[in-house]
């Protein structure tokens, strides 16, 4: 966040709604490769809900969760501009590409508006910024996962850690629980349970529905918040 004087009246850009971006949007990137200024690329919004691993192999740290994807070209020096729609509303920001070259692959990532508007509100207000944390490390649960640990689901978060000191420890969820259901919301994989736990407030309860020991069961918990060293 940066407060300043501007001595004259500004004139910001029209903020959009990314809840309401489509795959297949119009989507136009506006930064500076390379340190090329005002440079401008246009793309179509290629997926959206994107939640992306750490590049070291991680399968539990996902620094960008919940990000748009555009084939709209994304280069080092777009990081920190604008994704607009077709009309000209902000309704992302451009922070990492995919690329074996480092350079533009036709896939880059944005993160949401909406997520960043959350940030800076929190920002102004405290200083600071919470992110919900339930307390667990897992992996998306496939059939060969299934078949060896004899799951009853061969769809579901698999729990494979629990931190210590956490809600999740706290609420007695154990390794090898499988949730298959927060709140209402279906959990098919582990990006199904960061993205869904990322859309909840710290503070608020939840039910997590999973497999123990073979037995579907409820468990009620908080949302906590994540530490700062994770």
């Amino acid at each position: 966040m940066i407060k300043i004087d501007a001595g004259k009246p500004l004139d910001p850009v029209r903020i959009g709604n990314s809840d309401g971006v489509q795959v297949g949007d119009w989507a136009v990137a506006i930064g500076s490769p390379f340190g090329l200024q005002h440079s401008v690329t246009a793309g179509v919004v290629s997926a959206i809900h994107r939640s992306l691993p750490d590049t070291s192999g991680s399968s539990s740290k996902y620094p960008l969760v919940d990000v748009i994807q555009t084939d709209a070209a994304i280069n080092p020096g777009n990081s920190g501009g604008a994704l607009v729609d077709r009309t000209g509303a902000l309704v992302g920001i451009p922070s990492a590409i995919y690329s074996s070259s480092g350079a533009n692959d036709g896939i880059g990532f944005a993160i949401p508006i909406n997520a960043a508007l959350r940030v800076a509100d929190s920002l102004i207000k405290t200083g600071t910024v919470e992110h919900p944390f339930l307390g667990i490390s897992g992996q998306t649960v496939t059939a060969q996962l299934a078949k060896t640990d004899k799951l009853p689901v061969t769809e579901g978060a698999y729990v494979v850690e629990i931190t210590k000191g956490t809600e999740a420890e706290k609420a007695g969820l154990k390794k090898g629980d499988v949730i298959v259901k927060l709140d209402s919301t279906p959990i098919r994989s582990m990006d199904d349970l960061i993205l869904a736990v990322r859309r909840q407030t710290v503070g608020d309860t939840v039910t997590l529905s999973l497999y123990r020991a073979g037995k579907l069961i409820e468990v009620p918990m908080k949302v906590g918040v994540k530490p700062a060293n994770l």
